[in-house]
């Protein structure tokens, strides 16, 4: 027997859904007159679900429930499937339920009827509905089935609580990574600085860190950067050679390459000689800071010589 979908008009004007199985159309308008309502539209759904439907697992789960309340209370599996396609508002799972009940009174055993809709119910769903029917228990294996479903809901939800926390700081960690590298990185330099390095070796499984920051000179003196009259002079804290601390980064590496190097250190610095001899394609970011230091840099003959003899027409971009 077919099913049904169909659209009407109460006592109060309002509009009613629902689902109905019947022999034709025309006894499914009776039925739902039936229903004290004026039938609007009611048509045979097509295409409306497939063996490859699926459907939630917290609607199974009410279902399950439901059929397993009504066994035990000994009404036939009929009328069970019947009630709780009625009161289902998963209008998928409430067609199907019409669907296996039209089946079984065919003839069709529950389990086989099921089997026709795999991604609905599961092969462990099936082979235990199937021996149940087969035994005539299967109020019991319904009420099971519905234990079963509720505690793995219950299992799958914390699981998806428990790694919601990881998966959103991994998720943050991964912005926090690209942002990184896609704005800071660029703009890091280490032209006559420093920093720090952790290393891992891992024939010994040992960790080792370094600081090799960038250092005062070693004739510094406390009172390098006063004036005569014991004032703080920012001018020499922060302009010419007073200002320089001796870069870290070379000897950093060097007391690495020393432990834990295997290449000859000539082979390892050529790369950066060549750099320094030919030059070397800067970033947007380090040319906009030479040119706004351009005034400052430009007062020492040092740093004069390369600004105004190499790019005597030096402009911003």
């Amino acid at each position: 027997m077919p099913t049904y979908n169909y659209t009407a008009l109460d006592n109060d004007g309002k509009k009613k859904k629902g689902i109905l199985s019947a022999t034709s159309e025309r006894e499914a308008r009776k039925l739902v007159k039936g229903l004290n309502l004026t039938p609007l539209n009611i048509f045979e759904p097509t295409n409306f679900f497939n063996k490859s439907t699926k459907i939630k697992s917290k609607d199974i789960v009410i279902m399950t429930r439901q059929l397993a309340t009504l066994l035990e209370a000994s009404t036939p599996i009929i009328d069970a499937i019947k009630i709780t396609a009625d009161q289902i508002n998963n209008k998928k799972l409430a067609t199907i339920m019409y669907s296996l009940r039209e089946d079984i009174i065919q003839g069709k055993r529950l389990g086989q009827c099921m089997s026709k809709y795999p991604l609905v119910f599961s092969d462990t769903y099936i082979s235990l509905v199937s021996a149940g029917d087969a035994s005539g228990n299967l109020d019991i294996i319904f009420n099971n089935l519905a234990d079963y479903l509720e505690e793995s809901a219950k299992i799958k939800q914390k699981v998806f609580s428990a790694l919601t926390y990881p998966i959103v700081l991994i998720g943050f960690s991964i912005v926090v990574i690209i942002s990184l590298l896609v704005f800071v990185l660029p703009r890091a330099g280490n032209i006559g600085g420093g920093g720090f390095m952790v290393l891992y070796d891992s024939q010994n499984s040992k960790s080792y860190s370094l600081d090799y920051r960038e250092k005062a000179p070693s004739k510094a003196s406390r009172d390098m950067y006063l004036q005569k009259d014991g004032l703080y002079d920012r001018k020499k804290a922060t302009r010419g050679y007073l200002a320089s601390g001796v870069p870290g980064t070379v000897a950093g590496l060097w007391e690495v390459h020393k432990k834990f190097g295997s290449m000859p250190w000539n082979d390892l610095i050529q790369p950066a000689i060549k750099l320094a001899e030919n030059g070397f394609r800067i970033s947007p970011h380090m040319a906009e800071m030479l040119l706004r230091n351009n005034k400052k840099l430009s007062e020492f003959e040092s740093s004069k010589v390369i600004f105004q003899s190499f790019y005597p027409n030096l402009q911003r971009f």
